[in-house]
């Protein structure tokens, strides 16, 4: 049977694909599940309730069914929020299964001399296993018909309706062949990539360090790059949407390099980008030198504060900061901090200390519905963009000391306090590492000098001001993860 959920002339469909025939009818339900969403690839993409957008989708259905797929309706709400806003990011749960996004190329042309209506479509599909890119897929589609000029508008739209069908029914058989392919080992193996182990989250309270840990020697110099991104005036214009500017983010930096000087970190050492300097090729260029420079005895200190989403398909945790020249419809090209991450890790340095002050109230997570796939389906996400640190450091190498400091929770939002103050959680890191005097190991720091006075603090303030917290969240918690040594790094 051919079921399609229509809301306001979009659809957006999630559908069932039964697994047996490839031997994998496992007990876990998120290998036998298929998303289907339609995701716009630029500004100049066309919308999701464009009835070209709905014959695609309408016709990938057809495709789909035609090979023995099952369709599910979504639920109303996440419907509602993708149609409010142009643009969207997905994540993944760890049982998302098989999904596949796709964008849409189309043009209309003429034939020179005929009364020719030519309709030209791509279907381009980005299939996933779980939280993994399995492949990219495009189906195309190509109509002419013919008739007088007072046939032509009629005629077009048709001819586009054809194109996509032709193009859903190649693309799928691209997809269908990539999928069956795969083996049940291969399927599990891209599957369990997106799993984190409970043994791999790290909170407060911490738990005991690994026996025979002691405090890693000081480093022989520190590098430090300091971002940080106040003013959303830009963000704002270039993406036409409302984006709150942040005051308290100047003082974060200023309280940050102040803690580095004295703790004896050169000025030479201590890059810092602010505003119009804190664009992704900045941040990007000026890493990857600091990465270069670096020695083996050395350690990279890099702070970023700023707003926060979650980071476009990718595993849900994941964040992404939001940098001076963000473009909300092309997030997916923004650095996340995993890839800031991987560039710093590019270095000799033998120590590596991310801290990461995002996501905050009224910010630019607001703007855009954050969906998050699993084996329900589609549902959307409460999470507004502070980072799962464990799922930064997990996969690195232990070899090499690694920490990365959160200033909340995944799903809790970070409190900036204002100009003069700055962010909750980096007012009392700077202090927690001025008390600690460059003696106390990072674990130490956030577990005895940081992680109390920000929940305390956090939680007066959500229960006083529920605008500003989260619906249901009643404190912010300071989050630490770290491969290696890395919570035995002293600052």
């Amino acid at each position: 049977m051919r079921t399609t959920y229509e809301w306001f002339g979009w659809r957006i469909l999630i559908v069932a694909w039964a697994l047996c025939p490839l031997g994998v009818c496992a007990a876990d339900a998120a290998t036998d599940r298929m998303t289907l969403l339609y995701k716009k690839e630029s500004a100049d993409s066309p919308d999701r309730r464009d009835a070209v957008v709905s014959d695609a989708t309408a016709a990938l259905e057809a495709a789909l069914l035609d090979r023995g797929y099952k369709v599910m309706k979504p639920p109303p709400e996440v419907i509602a929020a993708l149609d409010r806003s142009p643009m969207s990011i997905v994540s993944f749960a760890t049982d998302a299964g098989v999904s596949m996004l796709f964008a849409i190329e189309q043009r209309l042309r003429s034939d020179p001399g005929v009364d020719t209506v030519v309709a030209d479509l791509t279907i381009r599909a980005k299939v996933f296993v779980g939280t993994s890119l399995l492949a990219v897929k495009k189906g195309r589609g190509e109509i002419r018909m013919r008739g007088t000029e007072n046939q032509r508008r009629a005629n077009q739209r048709h001819a586009m309706e054809m194109a996509a069908e032709e193009a859903a029914v190649d693309l799928v058989d691209l997809v269908d062949a990539a999928l069956r392919a795969l083996g049940p080992d291969q399927l599990a193996e891209l599957m369990a990539l997106g799993v984190v182990e409970e043994t791999q989250i790290v909170d407060v309270p911490l738990p005991p360090p690994t026996p025979g840990a002691s405090p890693l020697n000081p480093p022989a110099a520190i590098h430090a790059l300091l971002v940080g991104v106040s003013d959303y005036s830009n963000v704002a214009r270039i993406n036409r949407q409302p984006v709150r500017s942040l005051a308290g983010v100047k003082t974060d930096l200023a309280q940050v390099r102040s803690a580095l000087l004295g703790v004896g970190v050169e000025t030479g050492n201590i890059a810092v980008l602010s505003d119009e300097d804190a664009t992704a090729a900045r941040v990007k260029s000026n890493l990857a030198g600091i990465a270069r420079r670096a020695g083996p005895d050395d350690m990279i200190v890099v702070y970023i504060s700023g707003h926060g989403i979650q980071a476009d398909l990718k595993r849900a945790g994941m964040a992404m900061p939001v940098f001076f020249d963000f473009l909300f419809a092309e997030a997916e090209s923004a650095p996340d901090f995993e890839q800031l991450l991987e560039i710093a890790s590019n270095s000799a340095a033998g120590k590596i200390v991310m801290i990461i002050d995002t996501c905050h109230s009224g910010g630019a997570a607001s703007v855009l519905p954050t969906v998050v796939i699993s084996s329900r389906g589609l549902h959307l996400a409460k999470r507004s963009g502070a980072q799962a640190p464990q799922l930064l450091t997990r996969a690195l190498d232990t070899s090499r000391a690694v920490a990365v400091l959160a200033s909340a929770k995944y799903d809790e939002i970070a409190i900036d306090l204002g100009e003069g103050q700055g962010g909750l959680f980096t007012k009392h890191l700077v202090k927690g590492l001025r008390e600690g005097k460059g003696t106390k190991v990072l674990r130490d720091v956030v577990s005895e000098l940081v992680a109390a006075p920000v929940i305390g603090e956090s939680k007066a303030i959500c229960a006083r001001s529920r605008n500003t917290c989260l619906d249901g969240q009643e404190q912010q918690t300071p989050t630490l993860g770290f491969s290696g040594s890395g919570d035995m790094i002293s600052m």
